[in-house]
């Protein structure tokens, strides 16, 4: 791989960003400004999954919609961070109390971390753009790739 310069890859960011719908509402653009960029991009990231989650009724836990994910499992999903940088951002958003952090694993040993923004009304945000295919199919029918039976 080429070697990319700091500003190049947040630019390229940015831009898949706006191509998904985030980085592109004024919420997203305070979330940048007050605790980071890096921060903006993982906080939506989380926000686009727990909306997901919400969308497809799945880990509701103490009134909040979650998802979760491990340190190890960013580093995939952003791998211009390494483990120690992904701990430092998740630990600046909650400072900064824009996530919480939760274990509702159903094993005591698996240490897999769950998370929910604490962005008010983030749900209402990102419902507004959220894709059509968002949401699991009620229909069966629609993975089988099969036409309907006459």
């Amino acid at each position: 791989m080429d070697k990319i310069n700091l500003a190049d890859l947040t630019n390229l960011i940015m831009e898949q960003a706006k191509v998904k719908g985030f980085g592109t509402k004024l919420e997203d653009i305070d979330v940048a400004e007050k605790a980071g960029v890096e921060e903006a991009l993982l906080l939506a990231h989380i926000e686009y999954w727990v909306f997901k989650n919400m969308a497809n009724g799945k880990h509701f836990y103490g009134g909040h919609w979650w998802t979760y994910n491990s340190q190890e499992a960013f580093t995939k999903i952003f791998p211009f961070w390494k483990r120690n940088h992904i701990r430092r951002i998740i630990r600046n958003l909650k400072k900064r109390e824009y996530l919480n952090v939760g274990n509702f694993n159903k094993r005591l040993y698996d240490k897999t971390t769950w998370y929910t923004s604490l962005r008010p009304d983030f749900l209402k945000t990102l419902g507004a753009n959220a894709p059509m295919d968002w949401c699991e199919s009620t229909n069966g029918l629609v993975h089988s790739h099969q036409p309907i039976p006459k």
